[in-house]
């Protein structure tokens, strides 16, 4: 948490982006499907 709140400090734009593609991105289960 104290990592992630210096980085929201240090560069808004790149953490947000990164939270948005954690949250939207689809991922893949073990037989190759996207969920």
């Amino acid at each position: 948490m104290l990592g992630e709140t210096a980085n929201i400090r240090t560069s808004n734009k790149e953490y947000f982006q990164i939270l948005i593609l954690s949250e939207e991105m689809p991922y893949y289960n073990e037989s190759g499907k996207i969920k």
